[in-house]
């Protein structure tokens, strides 16, 4: 396609070490090289783009894309916070409930009160300031700013959220534990949201072959946390749906933040020198 055409130039590193290959290839991937192994050597290459239209294009269309989904998250979530201020729940909140009250059983009383723990703030703040460091010890930077903002971010902003709504946590049934502060949205799904969206993300671009097995336990333990909430008694089911809005919104707005800035920093001179 014309104007979508660069520069390459070819720069082989033998390296005697597969330790040596592995840092390497962690460093060069992050700034946009494209990679060819073979046994004996490492063949870099680089294609180094120039102010072509295509350049500027791709970076819009890019911010477009995120820009939709955060919108999208946005409106959906004024919306919802509107209707239950006028409202006060939605129509499958009670119902919803009621159900998981009248199918209580001892085993799973157990299991989601290990689930409720499993995703509290006592658990994924150590592990995500743990992934955090691991991902600065191996150079990748930007994964590590999005996993420690991603996360800690968007568990500020629930607190803050909580404040302004002020919904009263849901009385229909006897809860198994006591939680004080308010209802509105979920804090330990926006939590464990957050936290799967963000190792997703950096999984997918630094281990692509591992995202679906990541995404299915992702996906496992965000269902697991977030009914353990209703089973509990202590979350109406609109709080959970407020959680997951608020995990949205903010992880993928911090991740597109980063994206950009790295891209426009890399468009600055020719090749991102």
């Amino acid at each position: 396609m014309a104007g979508r055409t660069g520069h390459y130039f070819l720069l082989q590193l033998k390296l005697k070490h597969s330790e040596n290959k592995i840092k390497y290839l962690a460093n060069l991937e992050n700034i946009g090289w494209v990679l060819c192994l073979s046994n004996s050597e490492i063949v870099v290459k680089k294609q180094i783009q120039f102010w072509h239209k295509s350049v500027p294009y791709n970076c819009l269309m890019s911010i477009l894309r995120y820009s939709i989904v955060i919108a999208g998250g946005i409106v959906s979530f004024i919306i919802l916070a509107h209707y239950l201020h006028q409202h006060g729940e939605l129509w499958f909140d009670a119902p919803i409930l009621n159900f998981l009250a009248k199918h209580r059983t001892l085993l799973l009383d157990n299991f989601f009160l290990w689930s409720t723990w499993a995703g509290s703030s006592f658990v994924l703040l150590p592990i995500s300031t743990g992934i955090a460091v691991v991902l600065i010890r191996y150079r990748y930077y930007p994964a590590a700013l999005l996993m420690g903002i991603g996360f800690s971010g968007a568990s500020l902003m629930t607190k803050m959220i909580k404040t302004l709504m002020v919904r009263e946590r849901p009385i229909l049934f006897p809860p198994l534990e006591i939680y004080g502060g308010f209802s509105f949205p979920s804090g330990h799904t926006t939590q464990v949201a957050a936290f799967a969206l963000s190792v997703f993300l950096i999984i997918s671009r630094i281990r692509p072959r591992w995202q679906w097995p990541a995404s299915i336990l992702l996906t496992v333990l965000v269902l697991c946390v977030s009914t353990s909430r209703l089973y509990l008694q202590v979350h109406y089911p609109s709080d959970i749906l407020g959680g997951c809005l608020v995990a949205l919104i903010w992880v993928f707005s911090i991740d597109a933040l980063i994206r950009t800035t790295i891209r426009i920093g890399t468009l600055k001179k020719p090749g991102g020198q």
